[in-house]
């Protein structure tokens, strides 16, 4: 199985610049489109007066909607071991990137994203559905 596969819901972004990594996982993660993404964290990032990427809004964001939150950053996992050892399921992951953090979904064994981050280390995931 291929567990990389290029994902860009941003049909204005056509070469794959815009650092939108939160609304582009949300996107995945919710199965809604990169606007209703988008939307979605408006608020957030309005009231923290911050980017919609920002960590916080996102953190607040799923906390609110009720998405369960694991923390992993002690199991030194890549999203691509994550990616093996959840073969269903969907997962919205809080990845290391570089100095600063990246938002992946994966969803059955599976992780979409425009670029290969697999092997970026894992802080932790937040899980649709309930499910750990």
């Amino acid at each position: 199985m291929k567990r990389y596969q290029y994902y860009q819901p941003n049909k204005k972004d056509l070469k794959d610049r815009c650092p939108d990594c939160s609304i582009r996982a949300l996107t995945k993660f919710e199965g809604i489109t990169w606007v209703e993404a988008f939307d979605k964290l408006v608020g957030y990032a309005r009231e923290s007066q911050t980017v919609l990427n920002a960590l916080p809004n996102i953190k607040r964001y799923m906390e609110e909607t009720g998405y369960p939150y694991t923390a992993c950053y002690k199991d030194r996992l890549t999203v691509l071991d994550f990616a093996k050892a959840h073969p269903s399921g969907t997962y919205c992951l809080y990845v290391r990137s570089g100095y600063g953090t990246h938002l992946v979904t994966v969803e059955d064994g599976a992780y979409f994203d425009t670029w290969d981050c697999g092997k970026r280390l894992i802080y932790g995931y937040w899980t649709k559905g309930g499910r750990h």
